[in-house]
């Protein structure tokens, strides 16, 4: 961003006539007031209007006051000067139709274009039609528009000219002066003479090829796109475009052909000129960059340079702005020099980033934005934003590269202060003693300055003396300066200080105040110094002081930083001496209240609670001594105070309605609490008990302040105890699952001891007896894996759109025969009930398991309702569920049993709790449903309480998709085995597993090839070896899962089938959404003919 100074009467820099008359102009007479104090934003607009080669206008502030170029003043004609400085809306009233609705729609933030726009002004005393080319742009300050960014370009001359030109097509001869005059045939495929006056190269004979000798090759399709125009409307040729010049290069022409009747109308030839248009071209470009770079420049704000970069030749372009910022040759920007010179002045470090970003713009064309630091003259670096543009050509390649650059140092400084600031804040609340506050402040001033030296002295004003306490530095080589000065050796800005100014000093050896002793001050290593001065009540108190072995000019930015850090400091110091004193008067109170009589002890006990006398107008008339203990106040600053002045803001209009009250009903509402400031600027929370006397309040209040903090301290504690409870459900599930596992184990092995002794004893008769046992443990260990995965929420879920009023119409059979007639089943639906999103199968066992569980709470009979409706979460109801808010199904049941207690109740989703009998419940029911919903993005609530039943909620996300598409639940039949068998590649690393498999799969007559791992899988793949199905594990060992096996399978053939198996969660590895017609999933453990009947489906489907 160019920086003016105020002060400075040479702004703005050239800019020809205007320019002066804009540094002459009296603009305190207008609304924008002195120039010396114009926003830098006004600046930036100001200076690209002066320095614009095209007619240019800013409209600024609220009165839109005029500020223009020397193009503009022509276009104002007798209207200038007076023009400028001028309301836009009172320089032009005869086109203020037009004009105010422009205005008003671009200060809303909308740019606006007009092409040769018709307005009739007043000119020379008479109205006269013109015609003007007009572009508006928002012009901004910061994040607000505060004017119009205008530019006017007059075109009556070529408007009229144009109409002249229509007008005179029967007499196009006339045009040969042009420079080059041609003849066609009639259908233009030979050109038959050509005079090219030294432009073009002359044709004398017939020319059939003149096409592709004089046409640029990209122009040729338009060039005759517009001749079948003109033949087919035997009207005027008319045409710009490319011609091969004499000297064998391009330049731009407007050519033009009137067809050559004969008596019947027919064309009998074309007879055209010529007009080399190059420079025209070449300006039309230049003004187009121009305006790219304007409009860049108002969108981007506060601009610090403007760039242009030709892709193809990359030939990069740009302002002396642009070259100070990054330190390059200003002439060589100005002629164009390679992007990787430029890129040179980039911190190494941001370089990447920026490599990065304009790869991605060039690759998809459009906008472009990075933030990055560039390499100043001294060596540092300055952080710029750069956004720009991307134009590609018809074929997607990039052409040009326009765009601006934002000077945002100081918005990245404010940053760090901002965080400097709120870290500062965090660091002292952890501060034990006013010293540890002061070294604390001392390093995060320091360090976010970049300065030598920061500190903070306490000032002793009869003396002249600063004490200065234990300061940081930035190295050993600057030294600290704790201990005793008198202010008189360094200076004589004392006096500053004492009438509570800062004093900020770039260079004590230039400063009156500290040039006779800058000897002392250099001693020290301060060239450069700022000093904040920190009042108490008697004046000045103590300073917050900053040095810097160089000289500096310190902003406003960095003075209201260190302001800000003084002041936080001092008010924590503050806290923390009435802190000690607080403590430093309890012992004392103690020790007095021990030497003292009862009742001397009642009294002080009394007197620790904070009292007031004060009228419902909120003025004190009595306190009593605690105001200083707890509130820091004297007696002497509170009487004839207002008690509502030492509220805090948020609690003024609380507590005004609780007064009102008191006043009502002579009693102040239990528990009331509100903040009062403490002396040194905290708050404090009381809790107020008062009733209402002869027209007074009357009010006791306590220091709550600690126990609000407690009450945090035992949420904290709670939140413990939490995590001790999630450790002991992690003890109970491990023993229940080893208890049941170890009994179905048992099953297991007692049927395989027993089948082998039959066996070896020869007796065969009755083996299916104990497979059958065996198939029944390994079923209910499958339910039991199933449950354990549910609640875990690692169960593969095939989620689907369920209507569930369906669903439970057809269940409702099978829950009868499981509730017994002694329980009445009443159902009630809603009409329009939303469809859901879930497994149907897992949906349906939820259902059944809590129908089971209500049947079992009423082992006398009862009732038990089934009910679904819709509901909508709202934010505070959601955050109850745990869920996001929304649309939601609701399935309730509800029984009329015995209840729980919330003991049980509390403990009911916790995994193997049961209330039942052992031997007649795992304790898996609830916490499978609790699992299921969670999975499935829902939640299970629970109301029960003893003697009134319970109600079981079961709450699932709605499907926004078509209701007529949702599943009812019910099984899909089964694909009929193929006859023929097909060839399977078995991939599994359980040996015994896939030989198992494959037994039963080549029973069947199926052609196996096994595998061990994807490797072998691949090289199986790689022989040629016929593969109709692909079954893999999809936790594989060694690297490669099955999901990659079956990418990979498929890079190999596209067309192969893939059934993926799997023991738990590895299951997510395959995304249901990813599956497509050619793929399925089976879970562990199943029965072997279970996958035969699935291989069949697959081998009967139709090739992918």
């Amino acid at each position: 961003m160019l920086e003016v100074s105020s002060s400075s009467p040479a702004w703005p820099a050239d800019g020809g006539e205007l320019g002066a008359m804009i540094r002459g102009f009296d603009w305190s007479s207008t609304p924008l007031g002195p120039i010396g104090a114009w926003s830098p934003a006004l600046r930036t607009l100001v200076d690209l209007v002066v320095h614009s080669p095209i007619p240019t206008v800013l409209l600024w502030g609220a009165e839109l006051i005029q500020i223009y170029n020397d193009g503009y003043a022509k276009v104002c004609g007798p209207r200038h000067p007076r023009a400028l400085g001028q309301p836009n809306r009172e320089c032009w009233p005869e086109v203020r139709p037009f004009i105010d609705p422009v205005n008003a729609d671009v200060l809303q933030g909308r740019s606006r274009q007009f092409f040769h726009q018709s307005v009739v002004l007043e000119r020379n005393g008479v109205p006269e039609q013109a015609w003007f080319d007009l572009v508006y742009s928002p012009a901004y300050d910061g994040a607000r528009v505060k004017g119009v960014f205008a530019t006017v370009i007059e075109t009556t001359e070529s408007v009229r000219a144009t109409q002249a030109l229509q007008l005179n097509d029967e007499r196009f001869h006339t045009f040969a002066s042009a420079g080059v005059v041609y003849r066609m045939s009639p259908d233009w495929s030979e050109m038959q003479q050509l005079n090219g006056h030294g432009i073009l190269a002359d044709t004398v004979a017939p020319n059939r090829d003149w096409l592709h000798e004089y046409i640029h090759p990209d122009d040729q399709p338009g060039v005759l796109a517009a001749i079948g125009r003109a033949i087919a409307s035997r009207s005027v040729f008319e045409h710009e475009h490319r011609v091969r010049r004499a000297d064998g290069s391009f330049g731009w022409t407007l050519s033009r052909a009137v067809p050559m009747l004969d008596a019947d109308g027919a064309i009998r030839e074309w007879f055209g000129t010529a007009t080399d248009i190059t420079e025209r071209k070449r300006s039309q470009e230049e003004l187009r960059r121009a305006d790219q770079r304007i409009a860049l420049a108002l969108d981007a704000g506060a601009v610090a340079g403007t760039w242009y970069w030709d892709v193809v030749r990359d030939r990069f372009t740009a302002d002396s702005r642009f070259s100070r910022y990054f330190s390059l040759d200003p002439q060589a920007l100005q002629r164009g020099v390679p992007l990787a010179q430029v890129v040179q002045s980039i911190h190494p470090d941001d370089e990447p980033m920026v490599a990065r970003l304009i790869g991605e713009a060039m690759a998809r064309g459009g906008h472009y934005r990075a933030e990055y630091r560039v390499r100043q003259g001294d060596g540092g670096y300055r952080w710029v934003e750069a956004n720009g543009h991307v134009d590609h050509d018809a074929h997607g390649q990039p052409l040009t590269f326009p765009g601006v650059i934002v000077d945002i140092e100081a918005r990245k400084q404010r940053e760090a202060r901002q965080a400097a600031l709120l870290h500062l804040g965090d660091r002292l609340r952890q501060a034990e003693q006013a010293d540890d506050a002061v070294r604390i402040a001392g390093a995060i001033a320091g360090a976010t300055l970049g300065a030598a030296r920061a500190g903070f002295g306490r000032v002793d004003r009869i003396a002249g003396t600063i004490e200065v306490a234990d300061d940081w530095c930035a190295g050993p080589a600057i030294g600290s300066i704790a201990g005793l000065h008198h202010f008189s050796d360094y200076g004589s800005y004392l006096a500053d200080l004492l009438r509570g100014n800062t004093v900020a000093i770039a260079d004590v050896g230039a400063d009156p105040r500290t040039v006779p002793t800058q000897g002392a001050m250099h001693a020290l290593h301060i060239t450069a110094l700022l000093n904040v001065p920190l009042l108490g009540s008697g004046g000045l108190a103590a300073v917050f002081l900053v040095n810097d072995e160089r000289p500096r000019a310190w902003s406003e930015e960095d003075i209201a930083f260190i302001k800000g850090v003084a002041d936080r400091t001092w008010a924590e110091m503050a806290r923390l001496d009435a802190a000690r004193a607080l403590r430093e008067l309890n012992l004392d109170l103690e020790r007095q209240v021990a030497a003292t009589t009862v009742d001397r002890n009642r009294l002080w006990q009394l007197s620790q609670e904070i009292m007031l006398v004060a009228g419902f107008d909120g003025a004190i008339t009595a306190v009593n001594p605690a105001w200083t203990a707890v509130l820091g106040w004297q007696e002497s600053d509170l009487l004839g105070a207002n008690l509502f002045d030492l509220l805090h803001p948020d609690d003024l209009a609380h507590t005004i309605e609780g007064a009102q009250s008191l006043d009502v009903t002579g009693e102040l509402a239990p528990n009331f609490e509100n903040r009062y400031r403490h002396r040194d600027g905290s708050y404090r929370w009381i809790s107020w008990n008062a009733n209402k006397g002869d027209g007074v309040i009357v009010a006791v209040g306590r220091d709550v302040s600690a126990d609000k903090a407690r009450a945090a301290a035992l949420l904290e504690a709670e939140e413990r105890l939490r995590q001790s409870a999630k450790m002991e459900a992690v003890g109970q599930l491990t023993g229940g699952l080893a208890h049941d596992f170890n009994n179905l184990l048992a099953s297991i092995g007692g049927s395989l001891d027993l089948l082998g002794l039959r066996v070896r004893m020869g007796k065969t008769d009755d083996l299916a007896r104990f497979v059958d046992i065996a198939q029944g443990a390994v079923k209910r260990a499958a339910a039991l894996t199933h449950r354990l995965l549910a609640f875990s929420r690692r169960q593969p879920l095939d989620a689907r759109a369920v209507d569930v009023e369906r669903l439970v119409a057809g269940m409702l059979d099978m829950v009868r025969r499981s509730i017994g007639p002694e329980i009445t089943l009443d159902v009630t639906g809603q009409p329009g009930l939303w469809p859901t999103l879930a497994d149907p199968n897992q949906l349906e066992n939820a259902l059944l398991n809590l129908c089971i569980n209500a049947r079992d709470a009423m082992p006398d009979g009862g009732r038990l309702y089934i009910g679904m409706a819709n509901t909508v979460l709202e934010a505070d109801e959601a955050m109850g569920y745990e869920l996001p808010a929304g649309d939601y199904v609701r399935l309730s049941v509800r029984d009329t049993g015995t209840g729980m207690t919330p003991e049980v109740a509390a403990k009911v989703f916790d995994p193997f709790f049961t209330t039942k009998p052992i031997g007649q419940g795992t304790g898996l029911g609830l916490s499978m449903i609790y699992g299921f919903a969670r999975q499935s993005g829902g939640h299970v609530r629970l109301d029960s309480s003893p003697g009134r039943g319970t109600t079981m909620h079961l709450v699932l996300p709605r499907w926004h998709g078509d209701a007529g598409m949702a599943d009812d639940g019910k099984a899909v039949p089964a694909t009929p085995a193929v006859q023929d068998g097909i060839a399977v590649l078995l991939v599994d690393d359980e040996a015994a597993l896939r030989g198992l498999m494959a037994e039963a799969l080549m029973r069947l007559g199926h052609h196996v090839i096994e595998a061990g791992n994807a490797v072998g899988a691949l090289r199986a793949l790689n022989t040629g070896a016929t593969v109709d199905l692909l079954v893999t594990d999809i936790g594989l060992a060694g690297g490669t899962n099955g999901r990659q096996l079956a990418e990979a399978a498929r890079q190999l053939r596209p067309s192969l089938k893939v059934l993926f198996i799997t023991g738990y969660a590895e299951a997510k590895l395959v995304e249901r959404s990813s599956m497509d017609d050619g793929t399925q999933l089976m879970t562990k453990p199943f029965a072997l003919d279970a996958l035969a009947q699935r291989v069949a489906q697959m081998a009967a489907q139709p090739a992918r």
